[in-house]
Formats: structure tokens, C-alpha cells, sequence
């Protein structure tokens, strides 16, 4: 929109200047230190979103390390990054620094209007809402929540591309089989990795809330991953017990309690597993519930490597490499195929709306169980009458 002009009032404009002048200032402070050492002087997406400085209330660094912790790393992350890509978008418009926070609803239309034909609805509505979240964050006044802006993103969506990229698939009950067969069962490490497996994909977890991102012993943090006290007792006589996660995706710091139950087939089978991990591993107490004993030195199981390890064996078949989500999906995928109700899976699965149901990935298994035996059940119900 050539030409377009942001109105404010006179306060709003000093408040902005002032920041303007903050960021010049650290900018001038970072030129003269010179580059970080490690080749980058830019700002990691994180540290964009947790140090973002143009704020209208007066906030204390304990304060606003307070205020951080309301959203999880990996959403405070992926904010900055969003954050970046609108600051890009500013650079490229000739929008003054001074004018870009608090971010007036001309500018934020113009920011959606300009995502037209590139990005899809939920990629533009992510991008909204993490500016939002940062005006929340800094005590800015927000103003995107008009009907206005509402029509200009539906806009967007009606206009997006069509976008046919496969959806992740899940980690089916043929993957688990030929990851049983694959591990090998006298290695520490391997009997690691089968639990967590098992494990991530009986409660639906996600990788972050059993898996820490680095390998690290040191680095591990009691208080965001779970150790071996974490595992409850037996509460059923076929052995199923309780998993307690510290810290969760969306409960934060209430973290959340998921069932491992017992399975019949072994290669699902997570209260098996479990024993024969805690007796390999030597995992009690305090010990990472993800580690493994290498000869007498106690390892941790990274993300990476846990999935480096699945990939292995799954290659070996000829399988496609997976992510780590995809035991999340497998999971949900599994229990909705085996007839388990989507309120119930919903439930174990943690999920706030109905969105996991966009993870039903076997849609042929789904048909046949739930629909292609109608006539067969109305003919049953004909003849009991």
C-alpha cells in the first residue's frame, strides 16, 4: 500500500520514539563489541521474542523472565522467528523503526494483505497471533481484533495456494514390529530407545516432554523432563501404570499424569519394556527416565539421537525416515482404528480442541471398521427385533 500513512497520538508516538532509540542504542553498543564470537552477531529467534524491548510499562528483568515462562521454549521460539519475518517485512516496506511497535492496524493489514497467494490461513493466523502475544508480553496496546481484520485473513485463505504436501504419517503397528525386531535388546542404549518409543507413542507424547535436546548429563533439568520416580505404581492388575510429566506443552509448570498401559503384542507394550529398561539401565531414583547405562557412565538419550536411532532400523526395511511427532500421530491413530472413542483419545492425548483430529492418518482402516459394516449392523438389528 504505497503512500499509506500510521496514525497515532502524540504519546504513543514518543513511547515509540523512545524504543526507536533504546534499539539504536544497543545497536551502536553490539557494533563497536564486534561480532559474537562463533561467527553470528544476529539474535536467535528466543532471544527476540524473551528480550523484546519496546515495552510501554515499565517491566523488571525478574518480572519479565516471569512473564516468558507463560509459554513453553519451543513457543517463544517459533514466536521470534514470526517476529523476524515481520520485522523483514518492515524492511522491505520502508516502514520507520519507530512506527513498527506498537504495530497500528494499517501496518498489521497491510502485514496479512502482503502474505496473500504465499502463505495458507493457520501459517498467516500463527504469524498474527505471535505478534500479538508480544504486544500482550510488553504491555502494548493490540489492535488486531477487529472484524476487519478478521474478513482481511479469510480473505487470505480463500486466496491461498494450494497446497498438496503430504501430511506426516504415523508410526504404525508394522514400524513398531520392525523396530522390536531391529533394536538389539543387550545394548543399554537400544532398550532406551525401544522404551521411549513405546512410550511416546502409548501416551501421545511429545518428543519435548520425554526427551531433552541435548545429550548433555549436566544440562538435564528435573524440573521439564521425567525421571525414574516419575513412573508410578501398578494401578491395575495387568500391570498399567502412571507416567508423571513435570512440565507439559500446554500445562506448562502443572505439568500432566499419562497412562502407559500394558498391550498384548510386545512390540507396543510399554510395562514390559519398562522393566527390562529399569533393570538394564539401572534407571531409579533420580536417574533421566531416557538414559542408559555405557559400561559404568550413566548417557542421556537426545531427541536427535532417539530418532537417528528409529531411522536406522526403519532404512533397513526400506521404511522412510519419520519425526518425532509421528509417535504422537501413531498413537492417536491406533487407538481411534482399534475403536477407542475420540473423546477418550482426545482426553489421553491432552488436546484442548478437536484439532487432533486432523492426526486420523489410516482413513482406509478407519472406513472399513466404522462404516463399511453399516448394512451388515442394520441387518444384525433386523433380525434381534
Amino acid at each position: 500500500m504505497p503512500g499509506l500513512r500510521y496514525e497515532e497520538s502524540g504519546q504513543v508516538t514518543q513511547l515509540r520514539r523512545a524504543a526507536a532509540a533504546r534499539d539504536a542504542a544497543a545497536k551502536e553498543n553490539r557494533r563497536k563489541a564486534g561480532p559474537v564470537k562463533g561467527g553470528k552477531s544476529k539474535r536467535t529467534c528466543l532471544k527476540r521474542f524473551d528480550g523484546f524491548e519496546a515495552l510501554t510499562i515499565a517491566t523488571s528483568a525478574e518480572q519479565m523472565a516471569v512473564i516468558n515462562m507463560a509459554w513453553a521454549a519451543s513457543t517463544r521460539k517459533k514466536y521470534g522467528s514470526f517476529i523476524n519475518h515481520f520485522v523483514r517485512f518492515c524492511d522491505r516496506k520502508g516502514v520507520p523503526a519507530e512506527d513498527r511497535f506498537p504495530t497500528s492496524h494499517n501496518l498489521l493489514l497491510d502485514y496479512v494483505v502482503d502474505m496473500t497467494g504465499e502463505l495458507g490461513s493457520k501459517a498467516v493466523g500463527t504469524r498474527v497471533t505471535a505478534l500479538k502475544n508480544v504486544h500482550a508480553k510488553a504491555g502494548l496496546a493490540w489492535e488486531g481484533d477487529t472484524r476487519q481484520m478478521q474478513l482481511a485473513k479469510k480473505g487470505v485463505a480463500n486466496m491461498a495456494p494450494d497446497t498438496t504436501v503430504d501430511k506426516r504419517p504415523p508410526v504404525t503397528q508394522w514400524r513398531m514390529e520392525v523396530l522390536e525386531d531391529g533394536l538389539d535388546m543387550r545394548d543399554g542404549r537400544d532398550v532406551a530407545v525401544s522404551f521411549t518409543a513405546k512410550a511416546s507413542r502409548a501416551a501421545m507424547l511429545r518428543m519435548g516432554e520425554i526427551l531433552p535436546a541435548s545429550k548433555k548429563l549436566e544440562a538435564f533439568d528435573s524440573a521439564l523432563l521425567p525421571t525414574a520416580k516419575d513412573i508410578g505404581e501398578e494401578f491395575s492388575t495387568n500391570g498399567s501404570r502412571m507416567l508423571n510429566l513435570p512440565w507439559g506443552k500446554t500445562s506448562l509448570a502443572a505439568g500432566a499424569k499419562v497412562p502407559l498401559c500394558t498391550q498384548a503384542s510386545k512390540a507396543i507394550n510399554t510395562t514390559r519394556i519398562w522393566e527390562l529398561h529399569r533393570v538394564v539401565n539401572e534407571v531409579e531414583g533420580d536417574a533421566p527416565l531416557c538414559s542408559y547405562m555405557e559400561g559404568d557412565q550413566r548417557k542421556l538419550l537426545s531427541r536427535a539421537d532417539f530418532m537417528r536411532r528409529c531411522n536406522e532400523v526403519w532404512a533397513e526395511k526400506g521404511l522412510e525416515p519419520l519425526t518425532g511427532h509421528s509417535f504422537r500421530i501413531g498413537g492417536a491413530t491406533h487407538y481411534l482404528v482399534n475403536g477407542v472413542q475420540p473423546n477418550v483419545v482426545k482426553a489421553m492425548g491432552r488436546w484442548k480442541s478437536d484439532a487432533f483430529e486432523a492426526y486420523w492418518r489410516d482413513l482406509e482402516a478407519l472406513a472399513a471398521i466404522h462404516i463399511e459394516l453399516m448394512p451388515l449392523r442394520e441387518e444384525l438389528g433386523k433380525v434381534k427385533m
